[in-house]
């Protein structure tokens, strides 16, 4: 194996290594015991400030706070030194201790018998809820504790609240001092009533332009038929939070948000669609047909049409039908026929014109001062 000739870096000696040992940084001295002389570093003298003698020390060792003393007896007498007396507090003995545990709050009591018995000691205070006098320990106190005689008089603590006027009824009503810039409304009927007024048109933000004209074909009938599709082929489960629609009627939505998806046709057999939001240039492309129609829970239906997560639901919703079901996602006439005559148990819904309001998406009020 070929070697490399070296010079000691300690001794200047001569010697030789492998070109493994030099690649990786080492053979820089010949011998071990030129190696343990370059680990000893150069010493400070310096003098002890109570016997006065001299002595060596590391400069790694004072840089850490260390290196003032010469010896262990040395340092003990410099701890004496130190030693300041006090009076007990419990006992009245006289006693001493260190100026270090003064300064840092201890170094109260002689021993510990006292230090217990301390915190046996009890103050009377006035509770300032209800005007009884208490006992409570000294280091309740100082903790910030201690100034109430009961869990009772804690909740019961007197606070005086801030007339306000409701915005919207001119009622007054009252409310505690931390609400008093915040709050503005009497009652969330109140909140509500402000909130349509507010939010309506362009300053919601979920705003796409106004009232939009459904296609002719997406009726009551067509609607019946995308439902009863979902129940027999993915068991009426919301696609959105994955839940069965149970309790309510679901609200059949358009995976692209096109209201004339019914009635679209094209030459090439690609479709283009805005994600129903006015002004959106047609940039999403369509994979499969457009006509892909979803049940939803009213309030999953809502989540959907925030205008950032549009393109999210829309392919999320193209997915499932296209992957799920082969790009069908409702009953032609005759085989919507044919189910209700398998599915006796099912409910039909929209059987009139008139609006209904499901549970889920009723407003719910309570009064709030």
């Amino acid at each position: 194996m070929p070697k490399v000739t070296r010079i000691c870096l300690i001794c200047g000696k001569e010697f030789q290594i492998t070109n493994s040992i030099a690649s990786k940084g080492g053979g820089k001295y010949c011998s071990r015991e030129c190696n343990d002389k370059s680990k000893i570093k150069e010493k400070i003298e310096k003098v002890c400030p109570i016997c006065g003698k001299k002595f060596d020390v590391r400069a790694s060792e004072i840089s850490r706070g260390g290196g003032k003393y010469c010896s262990i007896d040395c340092y003990n007498k410099s701890r004496a030194m130190k030693r300041i007396k006090k009076i007990c507090p419990i006992c009245g003995k006289e006693f001493e201790t260190f100026l270090s545990y003064v300064e840092n709050d201890k170094g109260k009591y002689c021993s510990l018998k006292c230090s217990i018995e301390s915190k046996k000691q009890r103050i009377k205070r006035i509770c300032p809820t209800c005007g009884n006098e208490f006992e409570t320990t000294e280091s309740s106190i100082l903790n910030g504790r201690g100034k109430y005689c009961s869990r009772k008089c804690v909740n019961n603590i007197p606070t005086t609240k801030v007339n306000k006027i409701c915005i919207v009824c001119g009622n007054k009503f009252e409310v505690y001092p931390y609400r008093s810039e915040s709050a503005l409304y009497c009652s969330y009927d109140c909140y509500h009533k402000d909130s349509s007024i507010r939010f309506i048109g362009e300053n919601n933000p979920n705003w796409t332009g106004g009232t939009k004209e459904y296609c002719e074909k997406f009726n009551n009938p067509f609607k019946r038929r995308v439902l009863a599709f979902w129940y027999e082929n993915n068991q009426n489960i919301c696609p959105v939070c994955e839940e069965p629609i149970i309790e309510e009627t679901p609200h059949c939505h358009h995976s692209y948000y096109d209201k004339k998806s019914c009635c679209l046709t094209t030459s090439d057999g690609k479709y283009f669609c805005n994600l129903g939001i006015k002004n959106n240039e047609k940039t999403f492309e369509i994979i499969g047909d457009p006509n892909k129609f979803v049940p939803l829970h009213c309030s999953c239906h809502g989540k959907t049409n925030n205008k950032k997560e549009r393109k999210y639901y829309a392919r999320k919703f193209e997915t499932i039908i296209n992957e799920k079901f082969g790009g069908k996602s409702y009953f032609t006439e005759e085989e919507y026929k044919e189910f209700l005559i398998y599915h006796p148990e099912w409910k039909i819904p929209y059987k009139h014109n008139k609006k209904i309001i499901s549970p889920a998406c009723a407003p719910v009020f309570s009064s709030q001062t």
